[in-house]
């Protein structure tokens, strides 16, 4: 079996499920912010329990956290609102606060929760307290940082190491040494339970070679994949680059009919060559995975684990 056929191209829905999450709130600050307006009178004002909220996450996982606003003045009833860039993983309760007078406190919930496909990164915003009759933000906001993490694979031998998606269920990375007739290569199988089911069994499948020549990643495809540019030509793949520098050809085109006679090998959805171009990457499902993720959900996944590739 070549490293060509260890991955089986196609796709399909995803499942939610559940994991573990974790919360470290910052310890409550003694200092008292105040604003002074144009002319020259000091504007309500709150502070937080704690200066800021950072929250890490897994993937199909929620939590709550709560804080405690303390009114160093007057307060008029308001709205507490979370900005856009938090809103797919935060909500607040309550959503609105009656007028508070000097002294009065009031506990708020933060509600954290990412969806079972949620990409790995970290989202930064705050949660703002705004006056319900002029609008404008009451004394300063509470920042947060929220963080979705995946579990990760790390190889000493080979220097590979990347993180990967488990869809919430408990994950495992076994490597083997193989080898064709291009030469070696390694393979990391990716096995957990899929959703609705109980048995762990290899899902995703990345495979690391070598690139001898230190070629750029479309001549390699030529030399391996695509020696009559049949695929480059019509522009079947799209050439792209990671954040880390990570070179991707992601297949975006229909197979052409001299692909799909059953005159040639399978091939991958997605390629890739590291930054100092020594290493080939090919990712992909593993023959016999059982996850129901369409093409645009598949390509996510995969993409999110090249994203976080450190090899050598």
């Amino acid at each position: 079996m070549t490293r060509l056929t260890k991955l089986l191209i196609g796709g399909v829905a995803l499942v939610a499920v559940s994991a573990v999450v974790s919360i470290a709130v910052i310890s409550p600050s003694a200092a008292i912010d105040r604003s002074t307006g144009s002319a020259g009178t000091t504007t309500p004002n709150v502070v937080w329990n704690a200066p800021s909220i950072s929250e890490i996450i897994k993937p199909g996982e929620s939590k709550q956290a709560q804080v405690v606003l303390s009114a160093q003045s007057a307060i008029p009833a308001g709205t507490l609102r979370v900005v856009p860039e938090l809103q797919p993983f935060l909500s607040v309760t309550p959503s609105t606060i009656p007028a508070l007078a000097k002294g009065q406190t009031l506990a708020v919930t933060l509600n954290f929760s990412a969806k079972i496909d949620a990409l790995p990164g970290t989202t930064t915003g705050t949660v703002q307290l705004r006056d319900n009759t002029s609008g404008t933000t009451i004394a300063k906001p509470l920042p947060v940082a929220f963080s979705v993490q995946w579990d990760r694979a790390n190889d000493p031998k080979t220097g590979v190491s990347f993180s990967y998606p488990t869809l919430g269920a408990q994950g495992s990375v076994e490597v083997t040494e193989e080898s064709d007739t291009t030469g070696p290569f390694s393979v990391f199988d990716i096995s957990f339970a899929a959703p609705g089911t109980s048995d762990p069994e290899p899902q995703y499948s990345v495979v690391i070679s070598p690139n001898s020549q230190s070629s750029s990643l479309s001549d390699w495809f030529r030399a391996n994949i695509d020696p009559q540019s049949i695929l480059l030509g019509a522009h079947v793949f799209t050439l792209s680059t990671l954040s880390n520098g990570v070179s991707v050809l992601v297949r975006t085109g229909p197979m052409p009919d001299a692909y799909t006679d059953g005159s040639h090998d399978p091939v991958a959805d997605i390629y890739a060559i590291s930054p100092t171009h020594k290493t080939v990457i090919v990712v992909g499902m593993s023959n016999g995975g059982s996850l129901d993720l369409s093409i645009d959900q598949l390509h996510q996944q995969l993409l999110g684990m090249l994203a976080t590739l450190q090899a050598p």
